[in-house]
């Protein structure tokens, strides 16, 4: 009896823990195309912030820092007397629809850079130095092609920025005119959201991925959209131990239900196999 218990426990624990290793790869794909999506998403919503830009209104500014009225916590640097874009509504609005994508927690900052300027948000005007040649060291830093005949679809990368203990993913978003670059749009995410993102995606299909640092066994890779260094790939895996947990519970689960039926079965059918044997014993 004892033997045959552990020997139908290994099997169904081995049948399911593969049961469940399969469900796992079977969705990998979708949240691959999940993650995909929700880049698309946030990019989508960061090169409209392009046609804001060409449609914006022009005001006259004063050398100074100064967060705006009106505006959700935003403010603009201004390094040299002059008239520049009225687009500080344009950044809120569109801060605004980023955080319907992904957490404001995870947005780090926005920021429009030109020529003896910047618009960011939030804004912090202790935080911010004096630097005439921002936009050409960003140009520079980030290999930005200075001028092209159009806009393209592929100007607008994702790179990974490490900011002291906090790992960025940065946005970048070149604007040209008339052939020419005129400004650099920057968004910046903590990149622990895609950890948040999986979690959610775990809880909600009951897998147990997790994001690995380096390629191994039972892990895929998953492309991060408009990623041009050598940050393109997350390597997702399976949690071994999130997995035999699973797997554990599941067999907890059928083990209690074998052993209940089980046991009512032979109650009902040894019960009425007692009385029988009662009633012939008392008749003879």
């Amino acid at each position: 009896m004892k033997k045959t218990f552990i020997i139908r426990a290994f099997l169904l624990n081995i049948t399911l823990l593969m049961l469940v290793i399969i469900y796992n790869y079977i969705n990998i794909n979708t949240l691959d195309y999940k993650i995909t999506n929700n880049y698309e998403k946030i990019i989508s919503i960061t090169r409209h912030f392009h046609h804001r830009y060409l449609n914006a209104e022009y005001e006259d500014y004063k050398i100074g820092t100064s967060p705006i009225s009106g505006t959700s916590n935003s403010g603009v640097i201004i390094l040299k007397d002059g008239t520049y874009p009225k687009i500080l509504n344009d950044l809120n609005d569109t801060y605004n629809k980023i955080i319907e994508v992904i957490p404001k927690d995870y947005v780090k900052s926005l920021s429009l850079i030109i020529p003896n300027a910047q618009y960011v948000l939030p804004f912090d005007s202790v935080k911010y130095d004096i630097n005439h040649n921002q936009l050409d060291e960003i140009i520079k830093n980030e290999n930005i092609n200075s001028s092209f005949d159009t806009f393209r679809d592929d100007d607008i990368t994702i790179k990974k920025h490490d900011k002291g203990s906090v790992n960025n993913q940065s946005i970048i978003l070149p604007i040209y005119i008339k052939r020419f670059i005129e400004a650099v749009f920057i968004v910046d995410i903590d990149i622990s959201n895609i950890d948040r993102y999986v979690a959610n995606y775990n809880d909600e299909m009951m897998t147990h991925y997790e994001v690995e640092k380096n390629n191994g066994l039972l892990t895929q890779k998953i492309e991060i959209p408009y990623t041009k260094d050598n940050n393109k790939f997350i390597y997702m895996g399976l949690s071994f131990f999130g997995v035999l947990i699973c797997a554990l519970k599941i067999y907890i689960v059928i083990e209690c239900i074998y052993q209940i039926f089980h046991r009512v079965f032979f109650f009902i059918f040894l019960s009425k196999d007692y009385v029988r044997l009662y009633d012939s014993l008392s008749k003879a």
